[in-house]
């Protein structure tokens, strides 16, 4: 009835009273003391370990791409390296015709 005291009329309800009694639970044991400081210690490690665990995952799949990226990019590197080998072979081979037939490529 808590979130609905808006609905009871309180001045009507307690009309010539010149006290109201709050009535709640007792708890008299002492390890009830701080449940709520228990309650957010839980919480606090409850999300410290999901947190630690997304964290692990995202670096994890940082890796992945990283490892990934870091192959292509060889395999590029060397693809570009073979085409230079081979049009530096392709020059050398027209060079050498050239010079045969006694023509020349160069300005």
């Amino acid at each position: 009835m808590g979130d609905h005291v808006w609905l009871t009329d309180t001045k009507a309800l307690f009309a010539g009273k010149k006290y109201i009694m709050r009535v709640a639970p007792y708890e008299s044991r002492k390890d009830n003391v701080d449940k709520t400081g228990q309650h957010i210690e839980e919480i606090g490690n409850f999300l410290h370990k999901k947190i630690g665990d997304r964290s692990n995952k995202v670096l994890q799949r940082m890796n992945i791409i990283e490892n990934n990226t870091r192959f292509k990019l060889d395999i590029q590197y060397n693809s570009i390296d073979h085409m230079i080998t081979k049009l530096n072979q392709a020059s050398n081979e027209l060079e050498s015709l050239n010079a045969q037939s006694g023509e020349s490529t160069r300005p």
